[in-house]
């Protein structure tokens, strides 16, 4: 899985359209957005969620990208923009479809996975490692028992030695 951005500032368009073309990636899902546009704000965090669990939880070669609108004129495929943000699932080179639902990361996330049937494949959980024992928490509270008597034991012969040799 792939993630590209594209902006009037950077020159991934190239990138994009080998992507875009057949035998590049097997999919595409492609926002197209414009700077300082309210609805565009308004998906930013939504689009992030979903591009975040995608990357979590699934594998394949699909490539997720972000169009500026500066930079609409030097990609593939993005012809009939009537408004931003206009989302578009791609494969093959040809456009498939557009996302017409309501712009939530979790509508995204299923329309993304609907489109995407075949070529996105759920990661496995990786097994947490265990922690190796340090003696950090040992330290803490003075050990194990034996050697906390063995300290306190240690404490009461130096502190007899002292007053005995006080006294005299």
């Amino acid at each position: 899985m792939r993630f590209i951005h594209v902006s009037g500032q950077n020159n991934n368009a190239p990138t994009l359209n080998k992507f875009m073309s057949p035998g590049g990636a097997d999919a595409l899902v492609v926002q197209y957005y414009m700077d300082g546009c309210h609805h565009c704000n308004m998906l930013k965090p939504h689009w992030e969620k979903m591009t975040n669990r995608l990357k979590q939880e699934y594998n394949g070669n699909i490539v997720i990208a972000q169009v500026n609108a500066n930079a609409v004129s030097n990609v593939n495929n993005s012809m009939n923009i009537e408004g931003y943000p206009t989302i578009r699932f791609i494969e093959n080179g040809n456009n498939i479809s557009d996302f017409s639902e309501e712009r939530t990361s979790d509508n995204l996330l299923n329309w993304v996975k609907k489109l995407c049937k075949n070529k996105l494949h759920k990661r496995k959980p990786t097994k947490a490692k265990p922690k190796a024992k340090t003696k950090k928490a040992g330290l803490l509270w003075g050990g194990s028992k034996h050697n906390r008597r063995q300290k306190r034991k240690q404490q009461r012969k130096h502190t007899r030695k002292r007053t005995k040799t006080h006294k005299k």
